[in-house]
């Protein structure tokens, strides 16, 4: 027994050092680069002016109950789509401020839309000024199942399927998704159909490999 769970520890840890080395060497060399990267401020949220309660964090101590409501409504609503967060409830950052959002936010947007939130697969995922919406908050939470379902896969998954399947079953406006992401959604919802979510990641491995690329920065 002591020998398997020593087994799975490691494994974390490689999949930690993995994704960590990818996050550090690519945020640093990119436009917005800063020393320490936005995953990594996700693990000392206090250290950039934060309060948390539990893996909630905002800038504004005023809407921390706000926040808390709207992450547990992310859990219920995830749930009701017939899925669980695997191993963890990931850490979530909901910024009032454009200091916060600045901190926190690794790129500069999508085509023909502002960015409304952001995922650090198993860092965390944060939502943008005025994007505390549900259906933002559940598109983060479905991003978070899949890495969690698929620690290694989700990095290199088409766009089409893990940008296609949080803007299908989060039901979100598709006049905002970003137009650089519209055939995705598209292309996810003529392979979908009626699927539910949790058929949907059980039938995952009949993905297309066309245009896979590795991209740790997941932006709604």
């Amino acid at each position: 027994m002591f020998r398997i769970i020593k087994r799975i520890l490691g494994y974390f840890f490689l999949i930690f050092l993995f994704a960590g080395s990818f996050f550090y060497f690519d945020y640093v060399n990119s436009p917005n680069g800063q020393l320490v990267p936005p995953p990594v401020k996700m693990l000392f949220p206090s250290q950039y002016g934060l309060v948390c309660e539990g893996n909630v964090c905002v800038d504004n101590p005023n809407r921390i109950k706000e926040a808390v409501e709207a992450y547990k409504t992310g859990i219920d609503d995830l749930a009701r789509l017939g899925v669980s967060l695997k191993y963890y409830n990931p850490r979530f950052v909901f910024c009032e401020g454009s200091a916060c959002f600045n901190e926190f936010n690794a790129v500069s947007g999508r085509e023909n839309a502002r960015t409304r939130g952001g995922n650090y697969s198993f860092f965390g995922a944060f939502a943008a000024p005025d994007s505390w919406k549900r259906e933002v908050v559940l598109h983060e939470l479905i991003h978070q199942a899949q890495y969690q379902r698929f620690p290694v896969k989700a990095f290199f998954m088409p766009d089409w399927v893990i940008e296609g399947m949080a803007y299908h079953h989060s039901k979100s406006d598709p006049i905002k998704t970003p137009k650089d992401l519209q055939p995705a959604r598209e292309k996810y919802n003529a392979w979908a159909g009626e699927m539910s979510l949790s058929e949907a990641l059980d039938g995952i491995d009949v993905w297309s490999k066309d245009n896979v690329k590795y991209d740790w920065r997941r932006v709604f």
